[in-house]
């Protein structure tokens, strides 16, 4: 069982004790519907920690994940505000919040991924192979006459190994040897 299985199911708990000792008598079809939700996914994260096949997800909190994450707080906050106020005017400014905030939130997600995505698609391309796939691509490159992407590579698998790794001489010596022959290399 996993984190998020544990959770949905105290909080499935939780509810169910809520529906049956009628704790909330205002919000009875609200909280019916709550209870049922979150019951449905503690099944459905039983389920498939059951099952041999799992998605992996890899998530990073970026300075973007944190922006949004406050602009959602707000948008979240302001509707829920005017769920629960009974105030006409103070309803009409919650929504005036959630509706600038939520432009808002779209801009900074479309122009945000666009931004943080681009420059490091390359390294995070580079991340995902394996030391000997990156040489044999540093081999390849070199094959085509493409010494700066073979030395790319070669810098991607040296700055992977250990600082006492004995293959890190032989990758400097490598590199050392493909910049005396590039053909862009200075003649004196």
């Amino acid at each position: 069982m996993d984190t998020f299985n544990i959770i949905t199911g105290v909080v499935s708990l939780l509810s169910f004790a809520i529906q049956i000792f009628d704790l909330f008598p205002s919000l009875g079809k609200n909280r019916q519907t709550f209870s049922i939700l979150v019951l449905g996914l503690f099944f459905g994260g039983l389920a498939t920690s059951f099952s041999s096949h799992q998605i992996q997800v890899k998530f990073e909190i970026t300075g973007l994940f944190l922006v949004l994450t406050a602009i959602g707080i707000v948008i979240f906050g302001a509707l829920i505000a005017s769920a629960f106020s009974s105030n006409q005017s103070k309803i009409s400014g919650y929504y005036a919040i959630a509706g600038w905030a939520t432009p808002v939130f779209l801009f900074v997600l479309f122009f945000g991924t666009l931004i943080t995505s681009a420059p490091d698609s390359l390294n995070k391309e580079k991340q995902r192979l394996s030391i000997n796939e990156l040489d044999i691509l540093a081999t390849n490159a070199l094959k085509v006459g493409d010494e700066e992407k073979s030395i790319s590579y070669l810098e991607s698998i040296k700055a992977r190994l250990s600082s006492n790794d004995e293959r890190r001489k032989l990758l400097d010596e490598k590199i050392k040897e493909i910049k005396s022959q590039s053909r862009f290399a200075k003649t004196k």
